[in-house]
């Protein structure tokens, strides 16, 4: 039911942005958004699906009121609405959990060099939207 309810709405609500980054098809649109919603079971799993797999044609400020769109559409609310985009789906909770960034002040140099990125909360945003793309459908 979301797909008919909200999956068309979001693609019509990127496009009225008129703000894409990258020039791409209709179906490029589709498949991405496509790819971030493999297995959602609640609504605002959808919802972030969408807004990851849609967003991320979007520059941050178009993607952060693309987000807001979404959310409101969907009747879905953020953890943080000053800052839609820095959530995750949480099984284990059923909702939408706001990244957290932990300092690890304890790292060695060899843990630094063999994973070198710090997880700010932009970075595991990032991570999040990637890893479906990477690690394909389960």
């Amino acid at each position: 039911p979301w797909m008919d309810e909200f999956f068309y709405k979001a693609i019509d609500t990127l496009m009225a942005t008129k703000s894409l980054v990258i020039e791409t098809t209709r179906m490029g649109i589709v498949k991405s958004g496509l790819s971030q919603l493999v297995g959602c079971q609640h609504k605002a799993q959808f919802a972030i699906g969408l807004i990851r797999g849609f967003g991320s044609y979007l520059g941050e400020a178009a993607r952060v009121e693309f987000a807001k769109d979404i959310y409101h559409m969907t009747g879905v609310r953020s953890p943080d609405p000053k800052n839609p985009l820095d959530c995750y789906f949480d099984a284990n909770r059923m909702g939408l959990v706001q990244h957290q960034y932990e300092a690890s002040f304890d790292l060695t140099v060899e843990e630094l060099q063999g994973h070198p990125m710090i997880q700010t909360v932009e970075v595991q945003r990032n991570l999040a939207t990637l890893q479906a793309w990477v690690e394909g459908p389960t």
